[in-house]
Formats: structure tokens, sequence, C-alpha cells
């Protein structure tokens, strides 16, 4: 299979789809990487130089409201000279002096007026260039994403409107002698997340923060995939497509890699209630603490079972009772409910989330449900394929009023990655809308471990 090392033969320790090349295909493929490398850095080159272009118009933009600001004060105070001029030289005609008085201060007033009128021209050219640069940055980035997607999503039926089944076809690479596939694994899923937060309930990237780390702080981060969400860049070793283009801290809960093969099972049934999404729960906040406990596993033998003599059937039941990952989220939906009505955006607002997210049919739940709209995603990814249905109360939703014990991956942390299930949820509602909407809850999680095998690879 692709990707073993040939540790026999004649060509023992050469590197895969290194067998029967011929020096020009090598030539080519060491051609080809620098070019692509090549390219990497200049993209990243041009992003840097972007971003810092941006931080130059947003520093202009700044210094010349500020500085406008400061011209209406003054104009102000030279208004106010001119009328007392006016009510203590009243009435005409006027002496010479006076004359002389009021025309420096109507002087003073128009030269004011010009340099607010010059100000007003130089802030409206920052701002077109600060947008510009915005639009691009923000482009690019969509782009990337949706060549990812592109690459992934799986051919629609469209008499079913289902998935056909159809597995994208993917290019080998020049010169290999071998099926080009991941060890038999099948590719790596293409997650749905809810949507990130408004931009201005994250941390502004202008200040110190932004010059203390290369995280993506300031957002959501924008990834297909949890498990490449620390990886700075992170290539796809088949299609060299970008798998992890733009890096965040934020935990992601998100439905196991085994699912993929459920939902395959499930999208066979005819049964319009079945969804194939691969669900996953991005965090809007990191928790502040996580309690972590680890329990002793009676009644079997560790030894046998990590050595995978058991065949991987043993049950581990006592040790994932006692073992936990405890935690609690702040879910903010507060800044949203300034853009949103029933209908999606209001009318003439701009889009305030980052990547210009723009899900209708997520911003109406999130309208309508308010931090419970996380939730739906949360239930979404315990529940499976079949977790949302039209309930007599809330119309569709993924909320059945009881969790599954399916097992889902959490993502704490670079380090802090587990196979868990979800015992329970509790959720304290702290703010609500004029509708009763809530839109700032706290969330306790209480997970119990799984035992993360090895991946079995032919």
């Amino acid at each position: 299979m692709a990707g073993r090392l040939i540790t026999s033969g004649p060509n023992k320790y050469a590197r895969p789809g290194s067998v029967s090349l011929t020096t020009a295909q090598i030539i080519s493929n060491v051609q080809n990487e620098q070019q692509r490398v090549n390219e990497e850095k200049n993209i990243k080159a041009e992003k840097a130089k972007q971003q810092k272009a941006l931080q130059a118009a947003v520093f202009e933009f700044d210094v010349l409201t500020t500085a406008k600001k400061a011209r209406y004060v003054e104009l102000a105070g030279l208004e106010t000279t001119l009328r007392n001029l006016y009510t203590a030289y009243a009435p005409p005609p006027y002496s010479a002096g006076e004359q002389a008085n009021l025309n420096t201060a109507i002087g003073n007033i128009n030269a004011m007026n010009s340099a607010i009128a010059v100000l007003t021209t130089r802030i409206n050219t920052a701002e077109t260039l600060k947008k510009s640069i915005q639009n691009q940055l923000i482009s690019s980035s969509q782009a990337a994403a949706k060549k990812e997607f592109d690459a992934r999503k799986p051919v629609i039926n469209p008499k079913t409107k289902k998935p056909s089944g159809k597995k994208s076809v993917e290019k080998p690479i020049k010169g290999a002698t071998e099926d080009p596939k991941r060890d038999g694994n099948p590719p790596l899923p293409f997650y749905t997340y809810n949507a990130p937060m408004v931009r201005s309930a994250y941390f502004r990237n202008e200040g110190p923060q932004s010059e203390t780390t290369l995280r993506g702080i300031s957002d959501a981060g924008n990834y297909s995939d949890a498990k490449n969400m620390y990886t700075p860049v992170k290539y796809d070793p088949i299609t060299k497509l970008v798998l992890a283009a733009a890096p965040a801290a934020k935990g992601t809960i998100q439905m196991s890699r085994s699912r993929l093969d459920n939902t395959q099972f499930y999208n066979k049934k005819q049964d319009s209630a079945i969804d194939a999404t691969m669900y996953g729960f991005k965090f809007l906040y990191n928790p502040t603490e996580v309690s972590m406990g680890w329990g002793i596993a009676e009644g079997f033998n560790p030894e046998v079972i990590q050595s995978g003599a058991d065949g991987g059937i043993t049950p581990v039941g006592a040790g994932l009772n006692q073992s936990t990952v405890d935690f609690t989220l702040l879910l903010n939906r507060i800044g949203d409910m300034t853009y949103l009505d029933s209908n999606g955006f209001i009318t003439g607002a701009d889009n305030p989330y980052p990547g210009n997210f723009n899900k209708l049919e997520d911003l109406k739940m999130i309208y309508k449900k308010g931090t419970m709209y996380d939730l739906e995603y949360l239930f979404r990814t315990i529940n499976g394929p079949n977790a949302t249905y039209t309930s007599s109360l809330n119309d569709r939703t993924a909320d059945r009023g009881y969790l599954t014990g399916a097992q889902v991956e959490l993502h704490l942390g670079d380090g802090l990655r587990y196979l868990v299930r979800i015992g329970s949820i509790n959720i304290n509602h702290t703010v609500f809308n004029d509708r009763m909407v809530p839109i700032l809850s706290n969330v306790q999680l209480s997970c119990h471990r799984f035992y993360d095998p090895p991946e079995i690879k032919d």
C-alpha cells in the first residue's frame, strides 16, 4: 500500500512511489515540490504584506478620525467666538476694528471647515483601502476553503438529494507505481460546525496579543477537521490540499471518524430523516478550567487489551465510568441579535462574522434559539445521523430530551485530545432578550473516556 516503507527486496528502504521511476520523473517530482514550496512562500509573503498594509490603513484611519473629532471641537469654539463678537458689536454698522475682528473669526471658521473637508477625504480613502485589503484577505481564505471543499464534497444524486456514494477522484502522485490510498483508510471527513460569534465578541488583533502569538485568537478559525486545528499548515499527502489553512485555539467536539462508516451505511437507507453530515460543535470561548480524573478498570487484563490479542472486543466498561473530563463553557450570542431578524441579516446590515459566514438557515436559527443554536450542533454531534426530527413544540430540532452513548472526539488542546462519550449536559441561561431567547449561557459538560486504540492499517 502507498505510504509504507519498503523493507525487503532490491529496492529496500526505497521511498513510496520511487520504484521504477525514471530519472526524468524523479527530476520532475523534485521540481514540482520545489515549485509548491516557492508558491507557498510567495502566498505567505503576500499575505503578510497585506496584513501589514491593513494595519497601516487601520492606524491611519484611527489617527485621522481622532484628528477630525479634535477639529470639530476647535470649530465649535471658533463658532462660539464669532457669535459672541456678533452679539457684542450689534447693531451694525461696525467700526473698522470690529469688522476686522469679525472677518478674522469668519476666516478661522472657513479654514477649519476646509481642514475638516481634507480630513474627511483622507478618512474615506483610508476606509476604502482598508475594506479593499480586508476583502482581498477574505477572498483568499474563502478561495482556499472552497478549493478544499470542492475536492472533498460528495457527489449528490439529483433524484434522492443525497450523496451517491461515489468517491471523488484522487490524482496519483506523478511516477508512483502503487495505488495512492491512505493505507486503506477513508479520506478524512469534512466537518460542519456551528457559526462563529460576531467579530466584536473576540479579541481584537490590533493589540499586544497579536505580537505574542501566531495562533488565531481573534476568531473561530477556518479548518475542516479539529484534528488539524493546532497545526500551522498541514497538507493532504495525496491531493496536496491545505487541511489546516487558518488554525485557531478554540476547543471542539466532533463526531468520531468511525461515524463516517455509519453515515455511509445510513445513507443507503431510503429514509429522508437521515442526515449524513459529519457535525461538530466548536467552542465559542475556551473553558477556564478542565477537571480530569482516572479510574481503575477492574475485571480484565489490560496488558492483553493493549497487545491487541483480544481482537479488540473485550469490554473496558469499569474504567469508562471512572475516567472523566469535566469543564464549563460560555456561550455568547448577545452581539448576534444586533444584526439578525427572522429572515436572516437585518436589511442594510454588514456581515459581522469572521470569514463572512452567511448560512441563511443557521442565521435564522441563531435569531430564534440564541445560544441553544450552538447546543443544536452539539446534539447533532452526539445523537448521530438521525438526531434531527420534527418536534410538536420546537419544530426541527436535535434535542430529543436525552443523550445517546455514542463516542465523540474531544479536542481541548494540542495535547488534550480524547475519545469520549458525553454523560451529562447542564445549562444555566443567565441573559435573555425580549423574546426570552437565551443569549448568554453557561454549559457544564461531563465526559467519560473511551479507550483510544491505535489506527489499524492494512
